[in-house]
C-alpha cells in the first residue's frame, strides 16, 4: 500500500504527517499479523481496509485516552475483517 493511498483514505494532501504515517502503516501491519496469527498479506483486500481503518484510527486519535465523548466501535470495522478472514483460515 502506497502512502499516497493512505493519504487518500485520510484526506490529507500534505506531507508534514509522512513520517508519522509510515510507522503507523508499519505498526498496522505487525498488528494485523499478530491478531490474526498469520503473516501480513498485501494481497488481501481484507488486511489492507483493516490496516486504513487502523491507521485513520492511530491518526486521528493520538493519545491513549479519549475524554469527554462516547465511543463505540463502528459495526463491519477492523475486528469483523479480521475475525471474517480467520474463520476462512481455519
Amino acid at each position: 500500500m502506497t502512502l499516497t493511498i493512505i493519504k487518500q483514505h485520510l484526506n490529507l494532501d500534505n506531507n508534514l504527517d509522512d513520517n508519522l504515517l509510515t510507522s503507523y502503516a508499519t505498526s498496522a501491519e505487525h498488528a494485523i499479523s499478530s491478531y490474526t496469527h498469520t503473516d501480513y498479506d498485501a494481497t488481501n483486500p481484507s488486511h489492507e481496509q483493516a490496516k486504513l481503518l487502523i491507521i485513520g484510527s492511530w491518526y486521528e486519535t493520538r493519545e491513549n485516552e479519549i475524554i469527554g465523548d462516547t465511543v463505540k466501535e463502528m459495526p463491519l470495522s477492523v475486528k469483523f475483517l479480521l475475525d471474517m478472514q480467520m474463520e476462512v483460515v481455519i
